[in-house]
């Protein structure tokens, strides 16, 4: 049985999230076409705007901005991808799930972006059908035992394979609203500044 099944197989509080320090070059996404792109690139982002919200502005340091607002409406978040940085830098997350403010903050290196995802769901192999794709470590834990680290060839799965495996995400029954800000400055250079968050509604009653 998993820990965070604190609401049927979702859980309520954004601070169980897997963070990760994933290369940008490790993590894909698969298009209807069957084409791959990596997350430094467009391509990436925009199969990514089929599954969730992206934004493309530039990031002020130590500045929070908005990457998703969401009210009067209930939902499920699956994963949160953070800018590229440019060196040993943070990406810090404010999630206001109906009403109660969360900050979850990753440190990253140059070439990384932060991740939040539920473990199991946004960032994995489950891509692949070899057996060892579905037990092999996704990285090792930082020295605070906070946060994974890169694994390559990971893919991040559609929201119909989520629903199939039964991925826990983080649930929100009226309001959310996700923030963002990154230690240092970062522009928008081939996608380096794009970030996303993986949400989808339920359908109003």
């Amino acid at each position: 049985m998993s820990l965070l099944r604190t609401s049927g197989p979702h859980f309520d509080d954004p601070k169980l999230f897997l963070p990760q320090a994933v290369a940008v070059g490790s993590i894909s996404t698969q298009d209807a076409a069957s084409s791959n792109a990596d997350a430094s690139t467009t391509a990436f982002f925009t199969e990514m705007a089929t599954r969730w919200a992206q934004d493309t502005t530039n990031w002020t340091a130590n500045t929070y901005k908005t990457i998703l607002s969401v009210s009067g409406a209930s939902g499920l978040v699956a994963g949160l991808v953070g800018c590229t940085a440019g060196g040993a830098e943070t990406t810090t997350f404010e999630i206001t799930r109906d009403g109660v403010l969360s900050e979850l903050t990753v440190t990253v290196a140059s070439g990384e972006r932060a991740i939040l995802s539920s473990g199991t769901g946004l960032v994995t192999h489950f891509t692949n059908a070899a057996t060892s794709n579905w037990v092999a470590s996704l990285g090792a834990l930082n020295a605070g035992k906070t946060t994974i680290g890169t694994r390559a060839g990971q893919f991040v799965p559609p929201w119909s394979w989520l629903q199939l495996i039964g991925t826990p995400c983080l649930r929100f029954r009226s309001s959310l609203l996700v923030r963002a800000k990154h230690s240092a400055s970062i522009t928008n250079s081939t996608a380096t500044a794009y970030s996303a968050v993986m949400y989808r509604l339920g359908i109003a009653a």
